[in-house]
């Protein structure tokens, strides 16, 4: 079974898109913020397969969580899924030394 870390700000879209996974036969870890993810993955028994990344979270911001993925040879081999409404524009610049294999956009629609 494929584990997938979900480091989503919003509470109800993390919960909903951990629900969704679920379905689909994923095992899935939640965290709020940057910090927790960080915290997850240390006391994880196994890692996950990939991390869905929030591309605005509010305390730790995702590029600070990416540099301390980047740099711990532990973390480092992990894919990051960024997912956001700013995921892809001028807002966000993507760092080429860190491998993003996807981008989702618009996830989740505003009414």
């Amino acid at each position: 079974m494929k584990r997938i870390l979900i480091v989503e700000s919003n509470v109800d879209q993390c919960l909903a898109l951990s629900d969704f996974l679920g379905d689909l036969g994923f095992e899935t870890g939640v965290a709020d913020t940057g910090r927790r993810a960080m915290k997850m993955l240390e006391t994880a028994e196994v890692l996950p397969d990939f991390i869905l990344l929030d591309v605005k979270l509010s305390s730790v911001n995702n590029w600070r969580l990416k540099d301390q993925l980047k740099r711990h040879k532990a973390y480092k081999h992990i894919p990051v899924i960024l997912m956001g409404e700013d995921a892809v524009g001028e807002e966000v610049e993507l760092d080429v030394d860190f491998k993003i294999p996807y981008i989702i956009r618009g996830l989740f629609e505003r009414s």
